[in-house]
């Protein structure tokens, strides 16, 4: 916890610096060659998965194993979607989705230290009133800590006075823990855990987030202390039964309700791409977005899960026209009717540049489609999420607001990624920074670009204007290296 002497302004910046939306890592790109952002003496995110999966087939509560355990109360760990940061102790962190209903969103957090992993669930809840409880779970079921969480404030307040006891494995049934709004929660907040055992039992009923703004403490400055489940010598006959070997356990894909996206029998990222509007694109654009196509219908959607983690559920239409002065332009406006955002993309901007700039700014402007439908669409659930971006994106619809290195870095890297598969795609033999280089147009205004020296502004500055223009920073014709034979 930060120290009492801390001055205000330590506060302050300590309050920021360990602020952290946990937005996805590019997840997966078009083919396996994915480029990664490596952290120096970090284990791998597989390596750690296959410790997690290990831990929880072994382990046991109330006589069943505990990934049974969790599944028989539907909270079933979703592998495809795991996520991973580092938290303030140089350790990595792994955020695995259990559930999503219509009122909650849950999750395992793990730490592993000497080859043990020390787990917490978490479980965001929205009451009635809007209220939004989170509790710490421990595997065996205890009820850890538990409080409001204000999204204003990005604070945890805990609840102290515990009336009753309560378990994770009651089947949810209390009536603290029902009803509210979709919500859509990514967290994985620099939880710190130790192995020590610890229990809190009981709840009291938050208040509104609207009554006391400014107390509690920021999320991830709670510290929760793990137990481990133990193995009863008997079964528990109250224990949860087995899953019903009939049930299909489920991940609901759409972010968004209403929208128009797949069926339950469709590919939803064939879904998404399908229904792209590039009609009014000229034919520079066209071809650059059937390119990118034409590698794997997923590199869309999976663009947009740098921010989302999941298909995108909206109609994307792309056109021609001024926008502003800038490359493309994502209008703020979601169409409820036809349930889509119109993204404008200047071509008279790329007269002489290539389709490496094209297919740039293409990739930027999916991410911004995607935030402008999920603000529109689920504004609770998107405060939430990232609350680190609500007050830029409202005010400016600007992703140069983010101030936070840690997500801008992993933006570049997405669109990177895409970009490399792009380009071999289309024969280019050219080195991967040259694609980093080239996915910092559009964000140089950041803080993160802004702590490069000098010379690495200048290079990447150059890499930029010469794609886009055939001409460098200097005012000297350049040649780019992407193909001009599209013509804009």
């Amino acid at each position: 916890m930060i120290k009492s002497e801390l001055s205000m302004k330590k506060l302050y910046v300590l309050k920021h610096l360990f602020l952290v939306v946990s937005l996805m890592l590019f997840l997966h790109s078009c083919k396996k060659d994915n480029v990664n952002v490596v952290v120096k003496d970090q284990p791998s995110t597989q390596s750690l998965v296959n410790i997690v999966k290990s831990s929880l087939e072994k382990q046991s509560v109330a006589g069943s194993p505990m990934i049974s355990s969790l599944k028989s109360i539907g909270l079933t760990p979703d592998w495809s979607n795991v996520k991973t940061r580092i938290n303030s102790k140089n350790k990595t962190v792994l955020a695995i989705p259990l559930e999503k209903t219509i009122s909650s969103f849950s999750e395992l957090n793990v730490i592993i230290t000497n080859g043990i992993p020390n787990e917490v669930i978490k479980k965001y809840t929205v009451a009635e009133d809007k209220t939004i409880l989170l509790e710490f779970y421990a595997l065996n079921g205890n009820l850890l800590k538990t409080g409001r969480y204000n999204p204003a404030t990005r604070k945890f307040l805990e609840s102290k006075s515990l009336l009753n006891k309560v378990s994770l494995y009651e089947n949810l049934k209390s009536g603290f823990r029902s009803n509210g709004n979709v919500l859509l929660l990514l967290s994985n907040n620099n939880v710190k855990m130790s192995s020590k055992d610890r229990a809190i039992a009981g709840i009291n009923e938050p208040k509104k987030p609207t009554d006391t703004p400014d107390l509690g403490i920021p999320l991830d400055e709670v510290d929760i202390v793990t137990e481990g489940p133990k193995k009863p010598d008997v079964p528990d006959p109250l224990g949860p039964p087995s899953p019903d070997p009939n049930t299909v356990d489920s991940w609901p894909i759409e972010p968004i309700n209403e929208a128009g996206g797949a069926s339950e029998t469709t590919d939803p990222a064939n879904s998404f791409v399908d229904k792209i509007d590039d009609t009014k694109l000229k034919d520079c654009f066209k071809k650059v977005v059937e390119n990118i196509k034409t590698i794997d219908k997923a590199c869309f959607p999976n663009m947009v899960k740098v921010f989302a983690g999941t298909t995108p559920g909206y109609n994307w239409k792309m056109q021609d026209g001024y926008s502003g002065g800038n490359n493309g332009d994502t209008n703020s406006i979601y169409d409820k009717t036809s349930q889509s955002v119109t993204s404008t993309f200047d071509s008279n901007l790329f007269k002489g540049g290539s389709d490496l700039a094209i297919a740039k700014t293409i990739l930027h402007e999916s991410i911004y489609a995607y935030l402008v439908a999920y603000f529109a669409k689920d504004a609770l659930s998107a405060n939430i999420t990232y609350s680190d971006l609500v007050t830029k994106w409202e005010t400016s619809h600007d992703l140069n607001g983010i101030q936070h290195d840690v997500i801008v870095n992993r933006l570049i890297g997405s669109v990177a990624s895409n970009l490399i598969n792009y380009g071999k795609n289309q024969g280019y033999n050219l080195q991967d920074q040259f694609y980093y280089d080239l996915s910092w147009g559009g964000l140089q205004n950041t803080s993160a670009f802004k702590n490069f020296s000098p010379d690495v502004q200048k290079r990447i500055l150059n890499v930029i204007k010469i794609e886009q223009s055939g001409i460098d920073t200097d005012g000297n014709q350049s040649k780019p290296k992407g193909n001009t034979s599209g013509g804009c």
